[in-house]
């Protein structure tokens, strides 16, 4: 299996779409310009890892219509700009999409993830 780590936006853009496997290291991809996490392009993509604190300011994570892809892993307060809060008056912006890959069978979320998200 073909893997393939990120820790800055230049590796994200770098990644080759025949990869089998992305790691996103902790603590990575928080800069404010980086906002859309599209794995949908990774059409031999088996698995996706993603550490803690990643993705600060992301506010659409689409992993869509991957036919080879297994297992998402998000660890804990990965896309969220306010860690351990959880208040609903909040304006949450965020969307998450996993759809259309029927493969997948293990979806791990670390807790204070996505509390940014609306959908």
């Amino acid at each position: 299996m073909t893997t393939f780590t990120v820790s800055t936006v230049a590796q994200w853009y770098s990644i080759p779409n025949s990869i089998n496997r992305i790691i996103v290291s902790s603590n990575s991809l928080n800069g404010e310009s980086f906002t859309t996490m599209d794995f949908s392009t990774f059409t031999s993509l088996k698995m996706i890892e993603i550490g803690d604190e990643c993705g600060m300011h992301v506010t659409s994570v689409k992993i869509t219509g991957l036919s080879s892809l297994k297992s998402v892993r998000i660890g804990k307060n990965s896309f969220t700009t306010e860690k351990g809060d959880h208040s609903s008056e909040r304006n949450a912006i965020g969307v998450f999409q996993l759809k259309d890959c029927p493969k997948v069978r293990e979806l791990k979320i670390g807790s204070g993830s996505f509390s940014d998200y609306s959908v």
